[in-house]
């Protein structure tokens, strides 16, 4: 794995849902669509803001240990005020929990055929401690 399949998520995440929009929009109701969608940006959003506030967590200096503090109390803020929004998205918009789990899960399935779409395009083999090293050693 490389370190940008956090960024390379959120994009496929744009751009599937844009896709599956249009579609969506002429088979189901506007609550269903709306809901998918809105499920999709905000799952796109929570991951951003976790990627965001793990690369912010373990990359401040040890000289500065008030940067991880302050990190660590909007982790602890994300979480309810996040969660609140969602919950008052569904209510204020009426929109179906089904669709919206379905687009919230979206990001989740992308990353699920990312990894397994990356180990079945190389060859994996596990090697056992032969003395001088362990692991796993990958050949194209």
């Amino acid at each position: 794995m490389d370190n940008r399949i956090i960024s390379r998520t959120i994009q496929s995440t744009f751009f599937i849902s844009a896709f599956i929009f249009p579609f969506l929009a002429l088979r189901s109701s506007p609550p269903i669509v709306w809901g998918f969608a809105m499920g999709a940006l905000a799952s796109a959003f929570n991951l951003f803001l976790l990627f965001y506030l793990t690369k912010k967590l373990f990359s401040a200096p040890p000289s500065k240990p008030h940067g991880r503090g302050n990190v660590f109390m909007i982790a602890i803020l994300k979480f309810p005020l996040f969660l609140g929004g969602v919950a008052l998205l569904l209510y204020l918009l009426h929109l179906p929990p089904y669709a919206f789990m379905m687009g919230f899960s979206l990001p989740l399935a992308i990353i699920v055929l990312k990894v397994v779409g990356q180990g079945l395009s190389y060859k994996t083999t596990w090697k056992i401690n032969d003395g001088s090293r362990t692991g796993i050693i990958r050949t194209a």
